[in-house]
């Protein structure tokens, strides 16, 4: 299970193309959770969450299709998906609680 507790799509143009950066933090005692796989789904795009549960990467316009998916995974927590939906580039921006 994830919370996504926002999700915001910020309108404006970037030459990287899509701006993703989160936090993710454990739904039970809110600690960030390191270590986390964040990437789109079906490429190898992404990175891993730092000390304090960040990420941030950017996935190049060029590449984009209708409906993106962001994949959360950590090995004590089930993988989980996100569907994005970008209209054009922008900046999403999450914070997300994940469950056992």
């Amino acid at each position: 299970q994830v919370d996504t507790l926002s999700l915001d799509l910020l309108d404006f143009q970037t030459e990287e193309g899509i701006h993703l950066r989160g936090r993710v933090i454990s739904g039970e005692n809110h600690k960030p959770i390191a270590g986390c796989r964040t990437w789109i789904l079906g490429t190898n795009i992404g990175t891993i969450t730092d000390a304090e549960g960040v990420f941030v990467f950017n996935y190049p316009i060029s590449k984009a299709k209708d409906t993106l998916v962001l994949a959360i995974s950590h090995i004590n927590y089930p993988l989980q998906k996100i569907n994005l939906n970008p209209q054009k580039t922008g900046k999403y921006e999450f914070n997300l609680a994940l469950y056992p």
